[in-house]
Order: C-alpha cells, then sequence, then structure tokens
C-alpha cells in the first residue's frame, strides 16, 4: 500500500498517530492504555511549545472519527482564545484528511463529520461557558490551558456544573465519557486544578508533566534562546512557562510570602501574660465582615491569631456582633481592645445602642501597611490557628487585579476581608509588656469585667435578641 493510500485509511480508522513527535506519542499511548482499563480523566501539565494544542486537536479528531454521532468538546479561556488554538492547528493536520471528511461551519464554532459527529468548541469563563458549552451529551471533553488561563472559580463552576453532567451520560463510551486537563501551570499553586484535579489524577497514574527539556523537536540553543527572552533561568516566566514549576508570585498573589507550614500551627499556646485583641474589618452591604482575635506573645515576638468571624454580606450587625462576643468569651479574659474598621453611624450604634465597644483604626498608608504584613510573614513573626480557615484561605489564594490596583472579588474569599482585618490586626497589635493577669482584676484596664466573660452591653443586646 503506497503512503498515500495508507494515510487515508489511517484517517479513516480514527489512528492519527503518525502526526506525532515522540514526546506526544508517548502521553498519547498512556491515555489510551489506560482508556482500556476504564480511565476517564487524565491531566497534563506541560511545557510551551511542547505541542501540547496539536496533541488535543489530534485527541478530538480520532474521537469524532471512532465515534459516529459524537459531541466533542474543546473548551479553552475565551472562545477567541480557543477559536484560533484550534483553527492553527487543525489546518496542518487536515492538509491530508480525505475530502469531505470535515465540515467547518464558522457560524456556530462547529467541525462536523460525516458520521454525525461534531466538535465544538466553547469557553470556560463563568459569564459565557452556558452560552458555548451546555447542552448535550459530550463524549469527550478537553480542557485547554484551563489552570494557566482560567480563573480557580471559573474551571471548578464549568467542571461541576456544565462538563461533568455532560460526560455522565456519553452514549458511546461505558461508564461516562472521557475529560482531559491539558494547561501549563497557573500563576498560583492555589488554583483548583493544582489542590483538586492533579492530586486526584497522580494517585491513579493518569497525570503527565513535561518541560521544555522533554521537547524532543527543540535544540539545546533553541531552549537557550526562549530562556534568555523569558528572562533568564531564574525568572518566574521561564520557571512556570517552560520548567512547569509552581511558586506564589509576588506580581499575583497579594502575600506571597505566607506559608501553611510556617505559619499555621495547631499547637499554638497562648501565653499565660496576654492583651488580647479584636481587629474587625466591617463589609455592610456589598463585602462580608471579617473579625480576628488575638494576642502579641511578648516571650516569643511573634502575633497570635487565635479565631475569626466571618460573615458574608447583608448580615444584620446584631448577628455579626453575636458572633464576635462568641469569639471572645472562648478566652477567659475576653479582648483588652477592639478597633474596627467602620462607618461613623456604625461606630455610634455599636458604642452606644449596643455597648459593644469599638476603636476606629487607622487607615491611611494603605501600601506601607500591607508591606508590615508581608514584611511579618517574611520573619515569621505571625502564627495562625487553623481553626482560622477564612483567613487561610485568604493569605494562599487573595490576587491583585489586573492593573495591581485592587484585591481581585470571588465568591469564596469576597473582597479579601480577612486580609484586611489582618492589616488592621498587625497596625494596631499591643507589643507592650503583658501584666500576669487573673479572672479578676482590679486593673481596671480593660473594656471587660474580667470577672464575667460577658462584655458591657450584652444585656442590652440579648433584649434586642429575644
Amino acid at each position: 500500500m503506497d503512503a498515500k493510500r495508507l494515510r487515508k485509511t489511517l484517517w479513516l480508522m480514527g489512528n492519527l498517530s503518525f502526526k506525532l513527535h515522540s514526546g506526544q506519542l508517548e502521553i498519547y499511548n498512556e491515555i489510551y492504555k489506560h482508556m482500556e482499563t476504564g480511565q476517564k480523566e487524565f491531566a497534563l501539565r506541560i511545557s510551551r511549545q511542547y505541542g501540547k494544542s496539536y496533541l488535543t486537536v489530534i485527541l478530538a479528531l480520532e474521537a469524532c472519527i471512532k465515534y459516529p454521532n459524537s459531541i466533542i468538546r474543546i473548551l479553552g479561556p475565551t472562545l477567541d482564545s480557543v477559536s484560533k488554538i484550534v483553527d492553527d492547528n487543525l489546518q496542518p493536520i487536515i492538509a491530508d484528511a480525505p475530502a469531505g471528511l470535515i465540515t467547518r461551519h464558522r457560524s456556530d464554532k462547529r467541525y462536523n463529520f460525516p458520521n454525525g459527529s461534531s466538535l465544538r468548541i466553547g469557553t470556560l469563563e463563568r459569564a459565557h461557558i452556558d452560552a458555548t458549552a451546555r447542552g448535550g451529551n459530550a463524549n469527550m471533553v478537553l480542557l485547554e490551558e484551563c489552570a494557566a488561563s482560567v480563573k480557580s472559580e471559573d474551571l471548578k463552576y464549568a467542571i461541576q456544573s456544565v462538563v461533568n453532567p455532560q460526560l455522565l451520560r456519553s452514549s458511546k463510551l461505558k461508564h461516562g465519557g472521557i475529560l482531559a486537563y491539558i494547561t501549563t501551570p497557573a500563576d498560583s499553586p492555589e488554583h483548583y486544578f493544582h489542590t483538586e484535579i492533579e492530586p486526584k489524577l497522580m494517585s491513579v497514574g493518569a497525570y503527565w508533566c513535561r518541560t521544555v527539556y522533554d521537547n524532543p523537536q527543540l535544540t539545546p540553543e533553541q531552549i537557550q534562546l526562549a530562556m534568555v527572552r523569558c528572562g533568564g533561568e531564574q525568572s518566574e516566566s521561564w520557571k512556570r512557562e517552560y520548567l512547569c514549576q509552581m511558586f506564589r508570585s509576588d506580581s499575583v498573589v497579594i502575600i506571597p510570602e505566607f506559608s501553611n507550614i510556617n505559619h499555621v500551627s495547631g499547637t499554638i499556646t497562648l501565653p499565660k501574660a496576654r492583651n488580647m485583641q479584636t481587629v474587625i474589618d466591617f463589609g455592610g452591604s456589598r463585602d462580608a465582615t471579617a473579625a480576628l482575635f488575638g494576642c502579641y506573645d511578648y516571650n516569643n515576638k511573634k502575633i497570635i491569631v487565635w479565631d475569626e468571624v466571618f460573615t458574608r454580606s447583608q448580615t444584620p450587625t446584631v448577628e455579626i456582633v453575636r458572633q464576635i462576643i462568641e469569639m471572645e468569651a472562648s478566652d477567659s479574659f475576653g479582648p483588652k481592645t477592639r478597633h474596627a474598621d467602620l462607618p461613623g453611624l456604625i461606630s455610634v450604634d455599636l458604642n452606644q445602642t449596643m455597648g459593644f465597644i469599638c476603636q476606629q483604626t487607622l487607615k491611611d498608608d494603605a501600601s506601607g501597611s500591607l508591606q508590615a504584613v508581608r514584611n511579618a510573614f517574611f520573619n515569621n513573626e505571625i502564627i495562625i490557628h487553623p481553626r482560622c480557615k477564612m483567613l487561610i484561605k485568604t493569605l494562599l489564594a487573595g490576587r491583585w487585579n489586573k492593573g495591581r490596583t485592587d484585591y481581585t472579588r470571588t465568591d469564596e474569599l469576597g473582597h479579601c476581608d480577612a486580609l484586611d482585618a489582618l492589616i488592621y490586626f498587625v497596625r494596631n497589635v499591643d507589643k507592650t509588656r503583658p501584666v500576669e493577669l487573673s479572672l479578676v482584676s482590679k486593673s481596671g484596664d480593660n473594656m471587660f469585667d474580667r470577672r464575667s466573660t460577658i462584655p458591657t452591653g450584652v444585656a442590652r443586646l440579648g433584649k434586642m435578641w429575644s
């Protein structure tokens, strides 16, 4: 059989492996081997210029040919970007395809096949995924740059609410359709792909990572040029885009110095002599409210964040106060002071109507205050109890917007309100040497009578709640 007839036969069989380089072919063979054992999900963390998008299109085309009347989807960061990815890779691939095998319908972003199958493209953006990717029972969904260029919460929503339901009832494959994640790393290790998807698929061997040095098509000179253009061997872009490494980039993550390992401990003990403090970032109707409770450990020179309260926007003030008082009651001495970021009218209501005494925190020099928090983490001067879950999540995943002019708002973290509370805590922390305290104190320097864990004015609050 001559080469032309052989290629046509392979096309009609849905076997396009002859178009792959050795590195792509190795992954291709592994995927099909795992599919034969019933594995349905795969993850590929792969370097730029390796040909991962080319491999994606090969897998999609084969599925369209092998499974008649199938829907195969390639979803990417935006509709425009995924259209370009598919078009740019499709053209050289189909140059020797049998005539009439693939028909492009530009109006609805589909590539149709004579056997009734269609390759469809769509976006993973939450705002547009329903319009471009919902509907029908897909046999295969391939996610392009789903970590590198897609928000963590968008990917999570796409998988849970749009993609998984389509694959559940795949009519061509036993026990559901195939899902593959093909991407370079995200700019934050807290991305949903890295925290949830990768560990799950690593554990079953359905995960592959390839760096630029694994690319058989690049010469050492080309690799060196790529490194130089990225800014050198130590540059973030080189490490992330070509070595597939993850790290907390200070151009994106707000507090890159924070580490679960160094700054979170479940074995914290409060010092015997302590000045407990509460610091609150009141959110109001739009933002969440975050309150932190802790003290300065004079002996170990560390700020201890002992507990937190986090309430979503629209939570009544009286409910916020109730939860904070309950948190404060966990320590026998209660807080010596409270500092809060709150509007004047709320301040009057809290202090005079509810008897919930707060001092207004200073808010000038925002950049300097944020840098003080970063410095404190860099010098290991803050320790957080693991019960402070929202604060820990925010420190791990809080991100700047594209212009680094504000925090990014997300459904999970709000407007990084827990971080603002920590900034106020660091700014107002009392580092003076505390006196040895007992439950009964005559000093009168606290806002609470230490013979009780109930704060001044709570009786009036009690009447409001009844």
